[in-house]
């Protein structure tokens, strides 16, 4: 192991990678399995979801690859309960599937900025939505280091917002997204009682 898989081992867990066949999502996913990982990658890329699948492959055996469109409430979940089903856990949940449009403002139409929200706002609060279903009655969730006093918050691994080093369009509500989900989290009024 490296410099940064040693103390960010994860021996036995499970890791989700929505948009984990190219880019910063492919990274995530190898370095998740560098780290021990049994890793899932999401995306709706079939040809790189295949090249990626095998790449980790190499690095830890038998990833599972999945076709999922992140601003599909439905494919999310069906995602998060194959996971479930197949190894019976989900430690990790990398929201990390955005896509990016750059040109002119003014020349945005309409299914541009649908299609903009739908996988990078979306897909975000449904991912973020099945990690905290999966991981909750198991247990596993809240980070030691951002647990409010009621013991509930942002469960380990859902990032509630896209990770990337780019500005622009890709952000259109994420931030306030995540504004709104971190206080929801804060204040317990994210988690149902039941």
């Amino acid at each position: 192991m490296g410099i940064i898989e040693e103390p960010f081992g994860l021996q036995g867990r499970v890791a989700v990678v929505c948009g984990g066949a190219r880019g910063i999502g492919r990274g995530a996913a190898e370095l998740f399995a560098r780290a021990g990982a049994k890793v899932v990658i999401a995306d709706l890329d079939q040809p790189a979801l295949k090249e990626a699948s095998a790449a980790i492959d190499a690095i830890v055996p038998g990833p599972l690859a999945v076709a999922t469109d992140v601003s599909v409430k439905a494919e999310v979940d069906a995602l998060a309960a194959q996971v479930v089903e197949t190894h019976g856990r989900i430690d990790v949940w990398a929201n990390v599937a955005g896509i990016l449009q750059f040109g002119p403002i003014v020349e945005t139409t309409e299914e541009d900025l649908d299609r903009i929200i739908a996988i990078n706002l979306k897909g975000v609060y449904w991912g973020s939505a099945a990690a905290a279903r999966a991981m909750t009655p198991a247990g596993r969730g809240p980070s030691s280091t951002s647990r409010p006093p009621e013991g509930r918050c942002l469960p380990r691994g859902a990032s509630p917002v896209p990770v990337t080093g780019r500005l622009g369009r890709r952000h259109v509500g994420s931030r306030s997204l995540f504004r709104t989900m971190r206080t929801l989290f804060l204040r317990g009024l994210f988690w149902s009682e039941n």
